[in-house]
């Protein structure tokens, strides 16, 4: 770890010790959720796993909203899950989900790619979209 200048782990959030141990060694944890019940709630169950562990003051909210659900404030989110919103993404778009759902890249040009790479900038580093036809092994590997 110590050779690069970031590491993303995106951990299943099943707790294993392996993650634990990834977390405690992080200088940041994005608890990523969305603004339907099911998923606050699972996001405060997690925010209490956290804070049991004493990783809470160095974990923030990735928040992903969709159109259909109903709107719920950032600060709603805030209070009710115990953890400051680092970033809001909206994943609205029918585009945006087909192109997850079918692992493709985001194109660069879309808002949501302007709303990641706000928030990479604001978090890491400036995120440059990968070549066209590069792929995402074209992404990792400059």
């Amino acid at each position: 770890v110590g050779q690069y200048k970031l590491t993303c782990a995106d951990l299943s959030g099943n707790f294993e010790a392996f993650s634990v141990e990834v977390m405690r060694r992080s200088k940041n944890i994005f608890l990523v959720t969305s603004t339907d019940v099911a998923t606050l709630s699972l996001a405060q169950h997690r925010a209490r796993l956290l804070q049991s562990l004493d990783l809470l003051d160095k974990t923030s909210l990735l928040l992903t909203r969709m159109a259909e659900r109903p709107e719920i404030s950032a600060a709603d989110v805030r209070r009710d899950v115990g953890l400051p919103v680092a970033a809001e993404i909206r994943l609205d778009d029918r585009k945006v989900r087909d192109w997850l759902t079918q692992g493709e890249l985001i194109q660069k040009d879309h808002g949501v790619w302007k709303q990641i790479q706000k928030a990479s900038t604001q978090f890491f580093w400036p995120l440059d979209p990968p070549s066209a036809g590069g792929g995402i092994s074209g992404f990792f590997s400059r």
